[in-house]
């Protein structure tokens, strides 16, 4: 699926997610980057298997801290994970939930003053 394809309501929510992913996470060097890469490819295959290797590298990390920084996102429960690939990785989605959560709070202090 393109990005060009996905509703309107759907792209608000994965920016809500994303905007309230960096506000959960204040820990790891790595953590507030995850978030971003499972939501595209979620949006675009339905689901994102991430891989430590390629993260390490492309972040210029080890893959242990990648490891960490996926524990911590599923800790905070910024990501879960839905399934295991038939090599036994993990299969992750976002938790949009926690956007529109985020949505709520904000028009609520907007609406406050």
């Amino acid at each position: 699926m393109q990005l060009e394809d996905i509703p309107d309501a759907t792209i608000r929510r994965m920016i809500d997610y994303t905007a309230a992913s960096t506000s959960l996470l204040r820990i790891g060097r790595h953590d507030f980057r995850i978030p971003f890469i499972v939501v595209d490819e979620w949006a675009r295959k339905g689901h994102c298997v991430l891989s430590t290797n390629r993260l390490a590298r492309d972040f210029k990390s080890t893959r242990r801290t990648m490891c960490a920084a996926i524990r911590r996102l599923l800790e905070a429960g910024v990501i879960r994970e839905i399934d295991r690939t038939s090599d036994g990785r993990p299969i992750f989605e976002p938790c949009l939930e926690i956007g529109d959560e985020w949505r709520a709070a904000k028009e609520a202090r907007v609406n406050a003053h």
